[in-house]
């Protein structure tokens, strides 16, 4: 440590010593001089007593060295030091180090192989230079012949300074050997640079538990050691050990900082620890960090990441300084929370107050338009971005590509169908990356535009795309997508190593299009070929499984499914599910519900499972967890649960979830409020029937059907027919059903003359031919009022086949 001051004392003398010098020869040549005199970026010669070491000659730089009575900087023209025969050695070290401060490392080494005596000091000086101008690797090389030169011994800060290259070039072997050379030279060489150079380094490196080791070894390490300890775990992936590290900080009093709090709030960010994050925000406040601009913005981003958009937009409007960085994580926070209008609301308000905005602003905003799917508000944004001057960029491009193609209707032929060809016209010529290409690929797709795409794969070929594994799967399943399962076939065999997104887009696709055997049989291949299979290949063989209904297949990809850790994926738990469901598996099924939460689980495939296989009572324990988890179900799973209700003992459990229905807005659909009508009949309770009937916003036949049914099953026939004779009335279309419980409510109340009436006009003025069930309702209506003769001639009129039904 003394050694490394007492050199930075000589460098700084030395440095001193040489402005005095260039002042006294700037007075003595102020005639030869302009008035803002240089120094050239050429050296002094030396006698070469020393082959030159090994170094880059690609380096070329420009930069020389300005001088003035105030300070030296980098300039571009300037005449050559006039120098001495003789030169010392601290005036070698400063011309050393004024080029190192330059950037000049080209002439900095040049200097430094010509030189006949090379110090510590030299040594240091130009490697801290390439470590800080680069190249980085050129400080490990020199290091190298340092230790070959063998005059001089590295010390601390050397060490500490070739630790830090081996971190910006990840190279965890070179460090490891330089920790054994230290460990070699004994105890005196560490101190604290050494220390949390090594701890930064294996930390840096991932090798955490050489990381440990050296953390332990140091007695009482400072804040750099504790935050290289935390920076360590929290990018490793170990932010629960990262946390504790924290913890462990406050308990040791160890005096925290910005960069500190910063990792703490990533690693709860990571792990979606809400109360965590929260305490450690109320301890930012309690310590005075409450107004850093950039722990607001980590805060925020916490926030975002948990979910939590109101605790972000209360972090982003208590916040007294606001970047762009800070608009951009609230407008992106918003876009993952699914918020998309409070993101376009937050960015027409930065447009506003601010008028500044960049290339992330943009795409954050193209990517909520994108998920609303509104096409007008994305063409206003296109037009903002090409008053702003960002129509070049390529990422904001990229990102109105993919508008245009998820916004517009593709089945059209209008001029806006047609935009994304254009801006492809508009780049042609320019270089197109992956991501580009594989955009356009997915537009090819969805209008099934085979010839644009083969146009695109001529183009893949040209730029000799073959082995992107994004460009390829998305040309495998834009062939799939056009119908020519064996043009995406081909491309697959032409493809050197497949990756696992292209195998999965080229089973997706033959399941597709149907050929279900085949995909399977790619699955197979697939596992001898080694290569793990994702969510989306689970998703397809097990819907291939469903579509062959080979159940013993699917079972067997379950297994897989566990062993390959995606038993609880959302996408492929729902999955199972369906299939369970369809294969008469309910049971099966249920059990899978308890692998994802209650908000992710398709209640629609259960009930439907449930009812299929007459299991009403879990139906109705369906109906509880949806309540409890505030569940999303559409009409047709309403329809199952009530319908599972159509009986007097299980009425109580009815009115419960017509409760819960008219609270989350569902009983007002038509559908559902025939269910309802049917299942107040099936209870015997008409009243409720007839109040619900009368309480559909909107009706349609099939209302009509269900109350006049409800009413001739309950007694009422008087009452179904002024019902039907209402129905007539108002011109709404009439179904066979309808006109089944009319002619039943005619031979209830002996009205023959009605009966034959509407029977007849069933298919003169409806054009319902009238089936078996019609006519038995016919004969029971002519029977009922003793007309048996006339009955009998009915019968013989019927055709053949109406009448076997009859008898």
């Amino acid at each position: 440590m003394d050694d490394w001051m007492s050199r930075q004392i000589q460098l700084a003398a030395a440095q001193l010593l040489l402005h005095i010098g260039l002042i006294l020869n700037c007075a003595a040549h102020a005639h030869e001089m302009k008035p803002l005199l240089t120094c050239a970026s050429s050296t002094p010669s030396f006698p070469p007593s020393t082959p030159p070491l090994h170094h880059n000659n690609s380096i070329k730089t420009n930069h020389i060295l300005t001088f003035n009575t105030k300070y030296l900087k980098p300039s571009t023209n300037a005449p050559k030091f006039h120098t001495v025969a003789q030169q010392s050695l601290l005036c070698f070290n400063l011309y050393l180090q004024l080029h190192v401060d330059a950037g000049n490392m080209q002439e900095a080494r040049d200097l430094f192989d010509r030189t006949p005596q090379r110090t510590l000091i030299s040594w240091t000086i130009l490697l801290s230079g390439y470590a800080k101008h680069g190249p980085v690797y050129e400080t490990l090389m020199l290091f190298v012949n340092m230790l070959c030169y063998g005059l001089v011994c590295p010390d601390a800060f050397v060490y500490a300074v070739v630790l830090r290259a081996c971190v910006e070039v990840k190279d965890l072997s070179f460090g490891c050997g330089i920790h054994a050379h230290v460990l070699k030279r004994g105890g005196g060489v560490f101190d604290g640079f050494v220390d949390n150079a090594l701890l930064n380094m294996y930390a840096s490196c991932g090798n955490l538990d050489n990381a440990v080791v050296v953390f332990e070894r140091i007695g009482s390490p400072d804040l750099v050691g504790w935050s290289s300890m935390l920076s360590g775990y929290v990018k490793n992936g170990f932010e629960e050990d990262g946390l504790r590290i924290f913890l462990q900080m406050i308990c040791c009093g160890v005096e925290l900082d910005a960069f500190v709090f910063s990792l703490a709030i990533k690693g709860c960010a990571n792990l979606e620890h809400l109360e965590f994050g929260k305490q450690i925000h109320c301890h930012m406040i309690k310590l005075g960090f409450g107004r850093c601009l950039f722990l607001g913005n980590s805060l925020m981003d916490f926030y975002a990441k948990c979910g939590n958009s109101k605790g972000m937009r209360q972090v982003f409007s208590g916040m007294c300084e606001k970047d762009l960085v800070s608009w951009n994580i609230l407008i992106m926070g918003y876009v993952h929370n699914s918020l998309y209008l409070e993101a376009l609301k937050v960015f027409k308000l930065l447009i506003e107050e601010v008028s500044d905005c960049d290339d992330f602003t943009i795409t954050s905003s193209l990517k909520a338009i994108t998920n609303l799917g509104n096409l007008d508000l994305g063409r206003e944004v296109h037009g903002y971005i090409i008053r702003v001057g960002l129509e070049s960029n390529h990422y904001v491009v990229c990102s109105l590509l993919d508008m245009y193609i998820e916004c517009v209707n593709h089945e059209t032929l209008n001029h806006r169908a047609r935009v994304p060809l254009r801006l492809y016209n508009y780049f042609e010529g320019r270089k197109f990356d992956e991501y580009f290409i594989a955009s356009m690929l997915k537009w090819c797709s969805l209008r099934s535009d085979l010839e644009t795409g083969e146009m695109f794969h001529s183009l893949i070929l040209k730029l000799d795309l073959n082995s992107d594994s994004y460009v390829m799967s998305s040309l495998i399943d834009m062939y799939s997508k056009c119908g020519i399962s064996e043009a995406a076939l081909r491309v697959f065999l032409r493809v050197k190593d497949p990756e696992i997104a292209t195998w999965s887009a080229l089973i997706s696709g033959f399941c597709l299009n149907g050929w279900y055997a085949v995909a399977l049989e790619l699955f197979r291949k697939m596992q001898f070929d080694f290569i793990e299979a994702n969510e989306f290949t689970f998703t397809s063989v097990l819907l291939a499984c469903l579509a062959l209904e080979d159940l013993q297949k699917g079972r067997e990809l379950h297994c897989k499914i566990l062993r390959s850790g995606f038993g609880s994926n959302v996408s492929v738990v729902n999955t199972l599910i369906n299939l369970y469901s369809e294969l008469w598996h309910h049971k099966q099924a249920l059990k899978l519900c308890s692998l994802v939460s209650d908000s992710e689980i398709s209640w629609k495939l259960l009930s439907k499972a449930c009812m299929k296989a007459k299991d009403y009572e879990m139906v109705h324990e369906l109906l509880g967890r949806i309540q409890q988890c505030y569940g999303f179900i559409d009409q047709y799973s309403a329809c199952d649960i009530l319908n599972s209700c159509a009986n007097p003992v299980l009425l109580n459990v009815g009115t419960q979830a017509q409760a819960y229905m008219t609270k989350r807005g569902l009983i007002s659909h038509p559908t559902i409020g025939n269910c309802l009508i049917d299942m107040y009949s099936g209870c015997g309770k008409i009243t409720d029937a007839d109040l619900a009937f009368n309480s559909m916003p909107e009706k349609n036949s099939l209302s009509w059907a269900s109350i006049i049914s409800a009413r001739v099953n309950h007694g009422h026939p008087f009452e179904a027919l002024y019902t039907f004779k209402d129905m007539q009335w108002k011109n709404n279309l009439m179904v066979p059903s309808t006109f089944k419980s009319a002619l039943k409510a005619c031979a209830l109340t002996g009205m023959t003359d009605e009966a034959y009436r509407l029977f007849m006009s069933m298919e003169e003025v409806y054009g319902i031919e009238p089936s078996e069930e019609h006519c038995s309702c016919m004969v029971e209506a002519l029977g009922r009022a003793g007309m048996f003769e006339d009955a009998q001639e009915f019968i013989k009129g019927m055709p053949q086949v109406k009448l076997g039904a009859l008898i």
